[in-house]
C-alpha cells in the first residue's frame, strides 16, 4: 500500500553478508610469544595511533550511527520514537565499540565492561501510535456526534417546514370552505329566477279571472235573455187567456182568426220550439255555469293555496336575502382578514422564515464543510501515520536482520578468541615450566591478565 523504505533496500542483501562483513573485516595474525627473540616490548610501550583506532567501522551499519540527529526530525513520526530511537543508537555504539576493543590487540589497558542494557520492548514503541490512534477515535466520535447533532436540527427543521406547509393547506381549505360557501349564497340567487316565474303565474291567475269575469257576465246576459223570454212568454200566455176568454166573442172572428190562428199557431210553434231551444240553452248555460263555478271554486283554492304559498316564499326571500346580506358582510369581513392575513405572512412571515432558513442552512453547511476538512485531515493524518508505520516496521524488520548478523559475526568473534586463548594457555603452560627471566615473566603475566580481563567481560557480556 505505501511505499518501502529506501535506507534498507530487500535487494541489496550481499552487503550486509556475514561472508562479506569477514571478508572486509581482517583480523590481524595472532602475534606469538617467539622464544628466539632477545627484546620482548614491556607494558606502556605501544603508541597506537588514533587514525587506526576506527579501522573495523568499515562497513554500512557504524559508520552511520549518528543518522538520526536531534535537530532533523521527520514530521511524520512522533518525537518518543526518537528519544527510542536514540537509545538504539547508543547501544549500537557500546555494541561497536566492544567489538573494537576485542578486536585491536595492540591495546593493552583494560576497558571495564559496559552494563548491559535491556532490551526495546515493542510495546514502547507502540504506545505512541495507540495515543495517536486513540486521539483519532475521540475525534472521529466527536464529529459522530457532531454529524447526528446536525441530522437532528435538519430533522426539526424539516418538521417546522411541515408545520408551516400544514397551516397553509389549512387556510387554504378554509379559503376553499369560504368560496364554496360563496356559491352556495349564489345560488340562492337564482331564487329570483323563481320569483319571476311566480310573477308569470300571477299573471296567468290574472288572465283567469278575467275569464271567468267574462264567464259571469255572459250567464247575466243569459239570465237577461232568459227574463225576457219568460217575460215574452207571460204576454203570451196572457194573450191566449185573452184571446180564449175573447173567443166566444169572437167566434165570429174565428173566422177572420183561423188564419190568425194558424199563423199563431205557427207562431207559437216556432216560439215553443225557441223555448224549448232556450230551456236546452238554458240547461246547458246551467251545466256550465255550474262547470264555471266549479272551476271558479277549485281556482279560488288554488289562488288562496298560491297566495299562501307566495307569502311563505316571500317570507323566505326575505329571510334568505336578509342571509345574503349577512354573508355577503361576513365574506367581505373574513376576505378583508385574511388579505390582511396574507399580506402580514407575505411581507413579514415568509421572508422572516425564508432567511432564519437559509441562515440556518448556511451555518449547517459551513459547519459541514468544517466537519468535513477535520475527516479529511483525520484521514490525511491516518495516511502520515499508517505511512510512518510501515517505515518502522520495514526499519525494525532490517535492524533485526543486522542485529541477528551482528550476534552471528560477535559469536564468531568469541569462538576465534577462544581458541586464540587456548593457545596463549598452552604457551604460557610451556613458558612457566622454563622460567628463564622475571621481565619475561612479568610482561607474560600483565598480557595474559589483560586478555583474561577482555575474555571474561566479552563472556559476561555474551552469557
Amino acid at each position: 500500500m505505501f511505499a518501502k523504505s529506501k535506507r534498507f533496500p530487500e535487494g541489496n542483501d550481499k552487503m550486509m553478508d556475514a561472508s562479506c562483513i569477514t571478508k572486509l573485516v581482517l583480523f590481524p595474525p595472532p602475534v606469538y610469544f617467539s622464544a628466539g627473540k632477545d627484546y620482548i616490548p614491556g607494558p606502556g610501550e605501544y603508541q597506537v595511533s588514533v587514525e587506526d583506532s576506527a579501522k573495523h567501522k568499515r562497513y554500512g551499519f557504524l559508520t552511520q550511527t549518528n543518522r538520526f540527529s536531534e535537530g532533523h526530525h521527520d514530521p511524520f513520526i512522533a518525537n518518543d520514537f526518537y528519544a527510542i530511537n536514540n537509545e538504539s543508537t547508543t547501544t549500537s555504539i557500546s555494541i561497536s565499540s566492544t567489538t573494537s576493543s576485542n578486536r585491536t590487540s595492540d591495546e593493552s589497558a583494560p576497558r571495564s565492561s559496559p552494563p548491559r542494557k535491556s532490551p526495546i520492548s515493542p510495546i514502547e514503541t507502540m504506545n505512541p501510535f495507540e495515543k495517536y490512534r486513540y486521539a483519532m477515535q475521540k475525534e472521529i466520535e466527536t464529529l459522530q456526534t457532531k454529524t447526528r447533532k446536525m441530522d437532528s436540527t435538519i430533522q426539526t427543521l424539516e418538521a417546522e417546514k411541515n408545520e408551516t406547509k400544514a397551516l397553509l393547506l389549512d387556510r387554504d381549505l378554509e379559503l376553499a370552505d369560504l368560496r364554496s360557501k360563496n356559491a352556495m349564497l349564489q345560488k340562492t340567487a337564482k331564487h329570483a329566477k323563481q320569483l319571476r316565474e311566480k310573477e308569470d303565474m300571477r299573471l296567468e291567475i290574472d288572465t283567469h279571472k278575467q275569464s271567468v269575469c267574462d264567464l259571469q257576465e255572459a250567464q247575466e246576459s243569459s239570465q237577461q235573455v232568459r227574463t225576457l223570454l219568460e217575460a215574452q212568454i207571460h204576454s203570451l200566455t196572457a194573450q191566449l187567456a185573452e184571446s180564449e176568454s175573447n173567443a166566444t166573442q169572437q167566434d165570429m172572428q174565428i173566422t177572420e182568426l183561423k188564419h190568425k190562428a194558424i199563423c199563431m199557431t205557427q207562431s207559437i210553434s216556432s216560439l215553443e220550439q225557441q223555448i224549448e231551444a232556450q230551456s236546452t240553452e238554458s240547461a246547458s248555460l246551467k251545466q256550465v255555469n255550474d262547470d264555471l263555478l266549479t272551476r271558479l271554486r277549485g281556482q279560488q283554492d288554488k289562488t288562496q293555496e298560491l297566495e299562501s304559498r307566495l307569502a311563505l316564499k316571500d317570507e323566505e326571500i326575505g329571510e334568505r336575502d336578509r342571509t345574503l346580506q349577512e354573508h355577503e358582510s361576513t365574506i367581505r369581513h373574513i376576505d378583508q382578514r385574511f388579505n390582511v392575513y396574507r399580506k402580514y405572512m407575505d411581507t413579514t412571515v415568509l421572508p422572516h422564515l425564508r432567511d432564519q432558513a437559509k441562515s440556518i442552512e448556511q451555518k449547517h453547511i459551513k459547519e459541514l464543510n468544517e466537519l468535513l476538512t477535520e475527516l479529511h485531515e483525520a484521514k490525511r493524518f491516518m495516511n502520515k501515520q499508517a505511512q510512518s508505520m510501515d517505515w518502522l516496521k520495514s526499519s525494525t524488520y532490517w535492524l533485526n536482520v543486522h542485529n541477528t548478523q551482528l550476534k552471528t559475526i560477535i559469536h564468531c568473534m568469541f569462538q576465534e578468541h577462544k581458541k586464540q586463548w587456548a593457545t596463549n594457555k598452552k604457551y604460557y603452560k610451556k613458558h612457566t615450566q622454563r622460567q628463564h627471566d622475571d621481565a619475561i615473566s612479568f610482561s607474560s603475566n600483565s598480557a595474559l591478565s589483560s586478555n583474561q580481563e577482555t575474555l571474561s567481560s566479552n563472556c559476561m557480556y555474551y552469557a
